[in-house]
């Protein structure tokens, strides 16, 4: 009885994820890889590469120079990393919650992780600014979660910490950010894990 509450829990969760891609995929589509935002193409270009790597405009780090220059000149290409971020964080959200559900098999957590991600990738919408930041922190500690607490693998959480380092570059007040995750890193790990 209860494996097949599990299954049917994954198999609903699957089936809404993949729906959820389809759509969010189309409308890319539909719009021509453009973002519903004023959020263009030229904000990519506006930070230098040359000097201090100063932050001229106030919002956007240097990360967003990289960005536009590694991949394309092109929204559709530059989507197409965001729907694979997206995509890549449905992966890891769905096989971390698969190995939690097995140690712990409460439901309740499991749908309520699943709303959470829901809602963060709906609330993301299409902005390239802000979606290439979050999306980067959201896999890097998706992958850092999955290789340190569930592996323990110290390429994984390498990687997860890489990437959520990667992240900073696009937004000003990223690195202030990954130390309030970091804070809370240690206090978890001191108060709640005596490590």
């Amino acid at each position: 009885m209860f494996e097949q509450d599990k299954i049917k829990i994954q198999n609903i969760f699957k089936i809404l994820l993949i729906f959820f891609h389809l759509i969010f995929i189309l409308s890319v589509l539909m719009v021509d890889g453009y973002p519903q935002t004023n959020d263009i193409l030229h904000i990519f270009k506006i930070t230098p590469l040359e000097g201090n790597l100063k932050f001229i405009n106030g919002i956007y780090g240097p990360g967003y120079s990289y960005y536009a220059q590694i991949f394309s000149n092109n929204l559709n290409i530059l989507s197409t990393v965001i729907i694979s971020l997206s995509i890549l964080s449905s992966i890891l959200i769905n096989l971390l919650l698969n190995l939690f559900y097995k140690i712990n098999n409460n439901t309740f957590i499991y749908i309520i992780s699943f709303l959470f991600h829901l809602i963060l990738l709906i609330t993301l919408g299409f902005n390239h600014s802000d979606s290439i930041f979050l999306l980067l922190l959201y896999n890097g500690m998706l992958v850092f979660i999955y290789g340190y607490y569930f592996k323990d693998k110290y390429q994984l959480y390498y990687l997860g910490l890489f990437i959520i380092g990667v992240s900073i570059l696009f937004r000003h007040h990223g690195p202030f950010f990954v130390l309030l995750i970091f804070l809370n890193f240690l206090f978890f790990e001191n108060f709640k894990k005596n490590r």
